[in-house]
C-alpha cells in the first residue's frame, strides 16, 4: 500500500519549515518538550549570564581602580601624618578598610573569573534545573529575558534579578555546585561595589584630614 503524497508533502514542509524550532519564552514547557529547545534555552540562559559576568567584570576594574587610589592613598597619608598610639591605630582601622575596600573588589573579580572559568558546567547544570519542575523553568525564562531586555541597564540593578534563580537553585533535592557559584557571584557583586565606593568616601574624607595635620 502506498502513502498519501499529500501527507507527505505535508511532513516535509513541517520538517523543514525554519519557524518550527524557534525559541520563545512560550515554546518550553517542562520534559515533554525536545531536548533541542531545552538544551537550546539553557544555552542562551548561560550566554546571559556570562554576558553579565562580563560587564560586572568591566565594572568592578573600574571600581578597584578609582577606589583603589582612594583607599590605599589614605592609608599612607594617615602613616604619615600620625604618629605614636594614633598610628597603631590607624595601622589596624586603616588596614582593615584597605582590606575590606579593595580586597572585597578583587574578591569579587576571582569569583567573576571562577564564573567564566566554569562556563562549561553551567549548561549542563542549567537544563537539569529547568526539568526539575515547572516553577524552576519558568523563573530560568524569566530571568533570560529580563537580562537580555536590559543591555542599556545598570549592571548592578541587572543582578539583583538572579535572586530568585539563586533561591530556586537551591531549595530543591538536586545540587548545581557551578550554577550556585555563579548565582552567588553575580548576587553578592552589588554588595562588594557598594562596599568598596563607601570605604573610598570613608577614606577620602579622612585624607583631607591628614593633609591639613601635614600642612599644619
Amino acid at each position: 500500500m502506498s502513502d498519501d503524497p499529500t501527507d507527505r508533502n505535508h511532513d516535509r514542509d513541517r520538517t523543514t519549515d525554519p519557524d518550527a524550532e524557534a525559541i520563545s519564552a512560550d515554546s518550553v514547557t517542562g520534559p515533554g518538550d525536545s531536548g533541542a529547545t531545552i538544551d537550546q534555552l539553557a544555552q542562551r540562559a548561560v550566554g546571559a549570564l556570562l554576558g553579565l559576568v562580563r560587564r560586572a567584570n568591566a565594572l568592578a576594574g573600574g571600581v578597584l581602580l578609582v577606589c583603589g587610589v582612594a583607599i590605599i592613598g589614605g592609608f599612607l597619608l594617615g602613616l604619615a601624618a600620625l604618629d605614636g598610639g594614633a598610628e597603631n591605630v590607624w595601622i589596624v582601622f586603616g588596614g582593615a578598610g584597605v582590606v575590606f575596600g579593595v580586597g572585597g573588589v578583587l574578591l569579587a573579580m576571582w569569583r567573576l573569573h571562577l564564573v567564566r572559568r566554569g562556563s562549561r558546567l553551567l549548561v549542563g547544570e542549567v537544563r537539569s534545573l529547568m526539568l526539575d519542575d515547572r516553577d524552576s523553568e519558568r523563573t530560568v525564562i524569566e530571568t533570560v529575558e529580563v537580562t537580555e531586555e536590559s543591555v542599556d541597564v545598570n549592571v548592578v540593578r541587572v543582578s539583583r534579578q538572579f535572586s530568585g534563580l539563586r533561591d530556586v537553585a537551591q531549595r530543591g533535592p538536586t545540587t548545581y555546585p557551578q550554577l550556585l557559584l555563579a548565582l552567588r557571584a553575580i548576587t553578592t557583586f552589588p554588595l562588594w561595589m557598594l562596599l568598596a565606593a563607601f570605604t573610598a568616601v570613608a577614606f577620602a574624607g579622612m585624607s583631607l584630614i591628614f593633609l591639613l595635620i601635614l600642612i599644619f
